[in-house]
């Protein structure tokens, strides 16, 4: 969906390239090993009491994070999230917008946690792995349909822009979904029962 999306800009008249910012590949782990220190305590409060709504891949997930390090591995682990994104900003000076998918497989129903993409398997939390790269950035994020999976679920691509520079992101979203056209996807009836 992403060579999708860039080649609809690329129509539009947009300079395409593709070509991954430096810091990307560490950012990831960087951001996991930030929320396994502070415990994911904001999640936590989400679902207590809910417990028995939440997925196997939730309560594994959440089973993984705890709140153990100290204040150096903090301070060192948020000295190497400064540099990533001072790295990848130096980039977006020459290359203000990226595009990146929101998850590393199509969409898929909420009890699944394990996929195989090729010859690889992917558990849990390894799906999202763009979403929390965007989220070390701090970079504002515009998510648009670009296509759907098989069973009809929409399948976006994450418009990224500079800190500070929302009105771009919006403007490249907006023209990106504008020429794509609304999504018309079939729904999502029977997914997950």
């Amino acid at each position: 969906m992403v060579e999708r999306a860039a080649e609809a800009l690329a129509d539009r008249g947009a300079r395409v390239i593709n070509r991954r910012p430096p810091g990307l590949d560490e950012a990831e782990s960087v951001y996991r090993a930030l929320r396994n220190l502070d415990g994911l305590a904001d999640h936590k409060r989400l679902w207590q009491g809910r417990e028995d709504e939440l997925t196997d891949y939730v309560r594994g997930w959440l089973a993984e994070s705890r709140p153990e390090g100290t204040l150096t591995e903090f301070q060192r682990l948020t000295a190497i999230a400064d540099e990533i994104r001072l790295r990848v900003n130096r980039f977006m000076a020459q290359w203000p917008i990226l595009l990146m998918p929101v998850a590393s497989v199509p969409a898929f129903a909420p009890q699944s946690d394990e996929f195989t993409v090729g010859r690889h398997t992917l558990y849990g939390v390894q799906i999202e792995s763009c979403c929390r790269v965007v989220t070390l950035l701090r970079a504002p994020t515009v998510v648009v349909p670009c296509g759907q999976s098989d069973e009809g679920l929409p399948v976006g691509v994450q418009v990224i822009g500079r800190p500070y520079h929302d009105s771009q992101v919006v403007a490249v979203a907006t023209e990106l979904a504008e020429y794509l056209g609304p999504w018309q996807g079939r729904g999502a009836e029977g997914i997950g029962r």
